[in-house]
C-alpha cells in the first residue's frame, strides 16, 4: 500500500492513500516514513517534506533569512536553535515539540541512508 500511496496511479493510489487516511495517517506521513528527503541539509530536507521553504518561514514568522540559513548548516536537529524551531511551528501551524519530533526523524532517516552532511 505504501508503494501504491508514493507511486501508483488513478484507482490503486486513490485505494491506497483512502487506507491511510482510514488508520489517521496522510500522504505526507507516508511519504516521510518510506521515502525520505535524502539530499541536501538537514532543515532544508524538512522543510521540503513538509511542502515549504525557508523563504516561507521568514516572510510568515519574521524571523531573518540569514539566521535560517546559519540554521541550515546545522547538522543535527538538537543544534538548532529554539527560536527556529519556533518560527518553523507557527509557519507549519504546529506545535515546536512535534516539529523538533519531526526534524529529528528526519535526521534519522538521512543517517540510516548514509546520507548524512
Amino acid at each position: 500500500d505504501a508503494m501504491n500511496s508514493l507511486y501508483g496511479k488513478g484507482k490503486q493510489k486513490a485505494e491506497a492513500a483512502a487506507k491511510y487516511r482510514a488508520s489517521g495517517i496522510n500522504e505526507k506521513q507516508v511519504e516521510a516514513i518510506f521515502n525520505p528527503v535524502r539530499k541536501g541539509n538537514l532543515l532544508d530536507a524538512y522543510l521540503e517534506q513538509q511542502s515549504t521553504t525557508r523563504y516561507q518561514v521568514a516572510k510568515q514568522s519574521g524571523i531573518a533569512e540569514t539566521t535560517l540559513m546559519n540554521a541550515a548548516k546545522k547538522s543535527r536537529a538538537i543544534d538548532i536553535n529554539t527560536k527556529i524551531i519556533i518560527a518553523i511551528a507557527k509557519t507549519l501551524q504546529k506545535e515546536p515539540g512535534d516539529v523538533l519530533n519531526e526534524l529529528i526523524m528526519t535526521e534519522a532517516h538521512r543517517d540510516e541512508a548514509g546520507d548524512q552532511e
